[in-house]
């Protein structure tokens, strides 16, 4: 009877270790997978709840950043309609300045436009000739524009320098200039930056 009272203790502990196994295991692991996406949820909710809370501060925030990049790229970027009024604007703006510094102009070439996101830079390439003094003064005051263009590119030669007379003589070469029109205004009708 021992043998027949160990075998059946053996079956009652091998029925106890499965229903262990593969019942109690599983639910114990479930319920732990449980409780972790539980405390995922309400660190979500908490997040959220305070978001709420401090909705009105985020909004005005957000409102004073939006003024602040509107102001920054309007002093950046111009908001002409379209590519041709961009360059029409600015070429005329760039006659003005080469005129007043006596600067003669071989040729004015667009260069192709590059898009990058709501910002497409325009450039320009002037090939001209005159005073290195005037020269600078016109690359001096083509950098104070707004909306702003930069010098990106100056090739010249220069002749006639005299530096004992402090004359800093001629020139001829090609500058490159580079400014930004925001095409947000194209796809939504008004600024949204």
């Amino acid at each position: 009877m021992t043998l027949m009272n160990n075998r059946n203790m053996l079956i009652a502990i091998i029925a106890s270790l499965s229903v262990l196994k593969f019942v109690l295991i599983p639910i114990v692991q479930w319920q732990d997978t449980k409780v972790t996406k539980i405390a995922q949820l309400q660190k979500q909710l908490t997040k959220g709840q305070d978001l709420l809370q401090h909705q009105t501060e985020l909004t005005q925030q957000l409102g004073q950043l939006m003024a602040k990049t509107n102001l920054v790229l309007s002093s950046v970027a111009a908001n002409e309609k379209s590519a041709a009024d961009y360059q029409i604007h600015t070429q005329q703006m760039l006659d003005k300045l080469l005129e007043k510094h006596g600067l003669s102009v071989r040729t004015m070439d667009w260069l192709n436009p590059v898009n990058n996101g709501f910002l497409e830079q325009q450039r320009i390439e002037i090939a001209f000739s005159g005073r290195v003094k005037h020269l600078i003064e016109f690359i001096r005051d083509v950098e104070q524009l707004t909306p702003k263009l930069a010098v990106v590119e100056l090739r010249d030669n220069i002749s006639k320098m005299w530096p004992e007379d402090h004359k800093l003589g001629n020139f001829m070469g090609k500058i490159v200039l580079m400014g930004w029109r925001n095409t947000s205004t194209e796809t939504h009708g008004k600024n949204h930056v």
